[in-house]
């Protein structure tokens, strides 16, 4: 029995795996990018080949220049540290054997020069670093407060969406050695507000209602502001609302009528 014979129609897609069939049936077609005939917009495969070929070849290329590039960057950064680290041994043997000089010679101008020199040095550097190590002590104390706050007022789950409000309404600072967390007023001033003044302020703030502990807005089985049970499009499983990342809960909770119930 003869095989039937199957028409391939004109493939639309220029770089459809189609084309292969069609010319096969239609040799009398077959055409260069940029030639003349029936077979308009049709693509020569050799020569789409070959340009694939040559752009991999290229991104090679590229990829390879780029890899002896960083090679030759890390060379260089080696060889600078190198040398940086040679340059200060030098000036500090340099300074020991002119120390070494002005002592044998009792030149006491020149060992207070070069003895002051170094503790402005130390001084500096030690400066610095501990100005650093108080800035981080500084914004731990700050992160692990507000935290400990959201934990404290907010419904299970819910911490992470008011807690970034809450630690922007703090800063920390240095007292007698001690790391303390003072707390801004709501226009960002210093103020005498307490740790205690700022967690009863954002319980008690109805833009946050929804995800405080034992609020009637927040679900868990409590009943909403008309006095009803909370039910609605927008009320969720405890499940779904915990699969959410932060943003995505507090964009839940302000929706209209929003709740989480277990």
């Amino acid at each position: 029995m003869n095989k039937k014979f199957i028409a391939i129609a004109r493939p639309q897609d220029p770089y459809s795996k189609d084309w292969l069939d069609y010319n096969r049936q239609n040799p009398h077609l077959h055409r260069s990018v940029g030639g003349d005939g029936d077979n308009e917009g049709t693509p020569d495969i050799k020569e789409l080949q070959d340009t694939i070929d040559k752009m991999q070849t290229s991104m090679d290329t590229l990829k390879t220049q780029n890899e002896n590039l960083q090679a030759s960057n890390q060379k260089w950064e080696d060889k600078h540290n190198e040398a940086e680290k040679h340059r200060k041994k030098q000036e500090k043997e340099a300074q020991e054997k002119a120390d070494e000089a002005a002592r044998a010679s009792g030149d006491i101008e020149a060992l207070t020069n070069s003895w002051t020199t170094k503790y402005n040095e130390l001084e500096t550097s030690s400066g610095e670093e501990i100005s650093s190590l108080k800035n981080i002590i500084k914004n731990l104390t700050v992160t692990a407060t507000a935290e400990s706050i959201a934990s404290k007022i907010a419904m299970e789950g819910c911490a992470e969406i008011i807690q970034p409000h809450i630690e922007r309404r703090l800063y920390g600072e240095i007292k007698d050695g001690q790391a303390l967390t003072k707390v801004y007023s709501e226009d960002g001033k210093v103020s005498a507000l307490t740790i205690d003044d700022l967690a009863k302020e954002f319980s008690e703030n109805k833009k946050f209602e929804k995800v405080m502990r034992g609020s009637s807005a927040s679900g868990g089985g409590g009943t909403s502001e008309s006095g009803g049970g909370v039910s609605g499009d927008n009320v969720i499983k405890r499940s779904e609302f915990d699969k959410m990342n932060p943003t995505q809960q507090a964009l839940h909770m302000s929706k209209k009528g929003a709740g989480v119930v277990d």
